[in-house]
């Protein structure tokens, strides 16, 4: 599969040190938030075509694993990177931010991916916004009362980060779309309200039965974020390439 070794880390070197070396040493052009065992560095591959990934995660038992899989990852605090030389084309936070402590954390993370990404930050997350729609016909989407998804951002909360970093020219433009549209409670990811938390896709036996209701309001799998930087329109591009995706909000009007 091509990956690298992680021979050369010098774990005598601080993580943004050991950043700077491999980005220029190794030719990095991405960097994956929260890494996870190193599965979201292919994903990054696949979808926004990246080509060599450094990950990093809080977690030392994944940063462990993910080494022993032959990516690069270090153990390292997402919220307090200070800013290097050299940028990577881009950042990518999937399925990182809904487990943050919250959404102050979450803006700490993005303004540390702004001091790394050099053309674009693509961020991926559960789908929040429709809990109290659901709520309201007693269902919910399994994902929504996870203890391990303390920080549900919904759109309006990505907004209100990343409103003032446009005013402030610290970033291009930015787009929030869903991902997957869910159309009625028969799709697995819906669970009658009553069902306990931290469950996964919607089981008779377990999860008993559920009513029937068609979606008149948008609810969707994920919520997609794309934040054009310096000049460069990666909302475009992805949107072309990905197709399907429904626009929240895009800063741009488009």
């Amino acid at each position: 599969m091509g990956y690298m070794t992680f021979e050369t880390v010098n774990s005598a070197l601080s993580l943004e040190d050991n950043l700077q070396h491999l980005i220029r040493s190794a030719h990095i052009d991405f960097i994956d938030f929260g890494c996870s065992e190193g599965g979201s560095i292919d994903h990054a591959r696949r979808i926004l075509d990246g080509k060599t990934g450094i990950g990093i995660d809080i977690q030392a038992r994944n940063v462990e694993t993910a080494r022993k899989l032959g990516y690069h990852a270090f153990q390292g605090d997402l919220t307090q990177i200070k800013p290097i030389k050299d940028k990577v084309r881009f950042v990518m936070m999937s399925h990182f931010l809904e487990h943050l402590s919250g959404v102050g954390m979450a803006k700490k993370s993005i303004i540390s991916g702004l001091s790394l990404a050099r053309d674009f930050i693509f961020i991926q997350q559960p789908f929040f916004d429709a809990d109290g729609y659901l709520l309201d016909k007693g269902l919910k989407l399994f994902w929504s009362d996870w203890h391990g998804h303390p920080n549900a951002m919904t759109s309006l909360q990505i907004h209100n980060i990343l409103r003032p970093l446009l005013e402030a020219q610290k970033i291009d433009r930015f787009a929030i779309y869903g991902k997957d549209r869910i159309k009625h409670s028969r799709h697995p990811a819906i669970l009658p309200a009553s069902a306990p938390c931290d469950e996964s896709v919607w089981d008779l036996e377990r999860h008993g039965k559920k009513p029937f209701r068609i979606f008149f309001q948008p609810v969707f799998n994920e919520t997609i974020v794309i934040i054009n930087l310096n000049g460069h329109n990666a909302i475009d591009e992805l949107r072309r390439k990905a197709g399907g995706h429904y626009c929240i909000y895009d800063s741009g009007g488009a």
